[in-house]
């Protein structure tokens, strides 16, 4: 055998041993940390979240945003998604959406929550409230609608006030005007700061006007697929006006949708004023609802480190926690 051989003998013997190594599977040190296996004696959820369930119902609200018959009505609906199959003991579901609703309360980092299942439970919250609680009003409801901000904010034929709200999130495509990366929220409201018709998801460098295009508010409103009331006359006239959303200036001037007077450099005259005044006191509606929902749910006060996925997920389970909490008058803390 020459020197020819037996290096070619070699290299194939490194090869070998290479490729088993890279087969060698990684060995656990551990199923589970030792740290958490006492969590059921030790834990927080065991504990502290216990005791103010049963002696401090203050301090459940402030830690979950809700009060404990809401978190209860919370789980049974979407038990039945978070449960997981399993032969090893498992978080259990009612403690993946405390978890969460912590997560979504104070916008705390996932390492110091250790979990990695928030977004999960965000998309069953969404995917068992929304049917049930953000449907789109009917008929009767817009006409309701528009006898509150009639009776309230002196704006009649009112459907409901409309803007976007931009998310904050790190590193993504969705570069927007601000400087910011972000998505956007664009929905609409009732005089009673509840939402009645969201979309989650545009990107953040479009403006009001162009996301509005794009949604399905924005093409079903277009295209009289939502089915509203028919034109009826304003107070004190006889002649039929028809009934409408309110937005600011970024958004378009269209037949069910209005818009301010443009003041400019201009001086506007006392009736535009007037009407610019009345629209303004129906539009901040939904300024002052995206406010209570990020003043509830402070994962939004800082840029969300997360993928733009995730955080449609997060904005869809605050929406929906929101607008049950409000449905059952259990905000009133707020």
């Amino acid at each position: 055998m020459d020197e020819i051989d037996v290096g070619i003998g070699l290299l194939i013997l490194e090869c070998l041993l290479n490729i088993k190594k890279k087969k060698a599977k990684r060995q656990r040190r551990w199923w589970v940390r030792p740290i958490y296996m006492s969590r059921i004696r030790q834990g927080h959820f065991h504990n502290l979240v216990q005791e103010m369930r049963l002696s401090d119902s203050d301090s459940f609200f402030q830690f979950t945003r809700m009060n404990y018959e809401l978190y209860e009505e919370l789980c049974r609906l979407t038990h039945k998604d978070l449960r997981k199959k399993s032969i090893r003991p498992s978080i259990e579901c009612s403690q993946r959406l405390m978890i969460t609703l912590r997560y979504l309360a104070t916008g705390e980092s996932f390492q110091s929550l250790a979990f990695n299942f928030l977004h999960e439970t965000c998309k069953v919250l969404w995917k068992n409230l929304m049917p049930t609680y953000l449907n789109v009003p009917s008929k009767l409801e817009w006409q309701e609608i528009a006898r509150d901000f009639n009776r309230l904010w002196n704006y009649p034929n009112c459907l409901g006030a409309i803007d976007g709200k931009h998310v904050t999130i790190e590193c993504s495509q969705f570069y927007n005007y601000k400087k910011t990366f972000s998505c956007v929220l664009m929905a609409t409201c009732d005089a009673h700061y509840k939402f009645t018709m969201v979309d989650i998801g545009a990107m953040g460098v479009q403006s009001d006007g162009g996301i509005f295009a794009a949604s399905e508010i924005g093409q079903r409103l277009m295209n009289g697929s939502l089915i509203i009331p028919e034109p009826q006359p304003l107070p004190g006239e006889l002649e039929e006006m028809p009934f409408c959303f309110v937005g600011d200036e970024a958004f378009p001037l269209k037949p069910n949708l209005m818009r301010p007077f443009p003041g400019g450099r201009q001086e506007l005259p006392l009736c535009k004023k007037i009407f610019n005044y009345r629209l303004s006191r129906a539009r901040r509606m939904i300024e002052n609802t995206f406010g209570i929902l990020v003043a509830r749910w402070r994962i939004f006060l800082t840029p969300i480190k997360t993928s733009i996925d995730n955080v449609d997920g997060i904005i869809q389970a605050t929406v929906t926690e929101d607008i049950i909490q409000k449905r059952h008058s259990f905000d009133k803390s707020w």
